[in-house]
């Protein structure tokens, strides 16, 4: 996964009804939640999007976003 603010990513599996969902763990230096200082509602839908398109492929069920650090100015 590549995108400006993905820090690092790695895959997960969890297996629910006995199927075997595939979910894409990315760490982020964004602020992820709206209410919290330093959100950056343009740059977090920009990950977003990114993100929806590697979903697209067919081989994520799941992106899970993990924040690390301090957000880039």
């Amino acid at each position: 996964m590549q995108h400006q603010h993905v820090l690092r990513s790695w895959r997960e599996y969890e297996i629910e009804d006995g199927e075997r969902k595939t979910i894409l763990a990315v760490e982020t230096d964004l602020v992820v939640g709206p209410d919290e200082l330093g959100f950056d509602a343009d740059k977090f839908n920009s990950l977003v999007e990114a993100l929806a398109g590697t979903m697209k492929a067919g081989v994520i069920d799941r992106v899970k976003i993990i924040h690390v650090g301090k957000p880039h100015a």
